[in-house]
């Protein structure tokens, strides 16, 4: 997109030039182009490279925080609980309301944000990380190209 606006204004400028100078600003033309696109390259690489180790981090974050899901559970009585959907369901009929706020109060909300927000960090950086290497598939091209 942004290329073809270069290789629109350098075509207007090389319009105007003689013949020996279209030759040197087609070079000219050619290396500016392909230092755009190696700084692009390299701009892509650092950018994945965060947000790859972004997804990492959250990958390693999701760890104690599931073990503090799964204690926050077991002290707060939401497994036992949940259980009674298995084995009491006429309990659970009779009184669907009281049960309901019960099993919600006792679900460790805080813990389950958390672990929440991990899931997402890691998608949103590992959707952002194979953008940036989709990215930097497209400038090696380019550059080559250019080559």
């Amino acid at each position: 997109m942004a290329n073809t606006s270069y290789k629109t204004l350098f075509s207007k400028l090389n319009d105007t030039k003689s013949s020996q100078d279209t030759v040197l600003t087609q070079e000219l033309v050619r290396q500016i182009e392909m230092r755009i696109t190696h700084a692009r390259l390299m701009q892509s690489r650092i950018r994945a490279t965060v947000y790859m180790s972004c997804a990492f981090v959250a990958v390693i974050l999701c760890i104690p925080i599931i073990q503090s899901i799964m204690s926050s559970m077991a002290n707060s009585g939401f497994s036992t609980y949940f259980s009674l959907i298995i084995s009491d369901s006429s309990y659970i009929m009779s009184s669907w309301k009281e049960f309901g706020m019960t099993l919600v109060e006792s679900f460790p909300i805080w813990s389950g944000a958390a672990a929440l927000a991990m899931v997402l960090a890691f998608t949103y950086s590992l959707s952002k990380s194979l953008f940036y290497i989709k990215t930097i598939k497209t400038e090696t091209k380019h550059l080559h190209t250019y080559a």
